[in-house]
């Protein structure tokens, strides 16, 4: 399972990097719990002074998707529970 997390954070990471995001945090094992299951965490900090709403809401979208399609790919199945 941690290998699995690993890859979806590192897919939320990875993308908000690409679009000019700062990853201030990623962890597998969070300290803390506040959804059903909560199995790993990525705190990202945008320059929104930078983009514009429709940006921000477009990057969001981009990086939110990326960690299931992480999962995805490191697991080479076609389909994710979440998408």
């Amino acid at each position: 399972m941690a290998e699995l997390v690993a890859y979806h954070e590192a897919g939320h990471a990875y993308v908000a990097l690409q679009l000019g995001a700062r990853v201030l945090s990623l962890t597998i094992d969070p300290d803390w719990d506040d959804g059903p299951q909560r199995y790993g965490d990525t705190e990202i900090a945008w320059d929104t002074d930078e983009l514009t709403d429709e940006e921000f809401r477009h990057h969001s979208i981009l990086v939110a998707l990326a960690g299931p399609v992480a999962e995805m790919i490191h697991t080479g199945d076609p389909f994710h529970p979440a998408l």
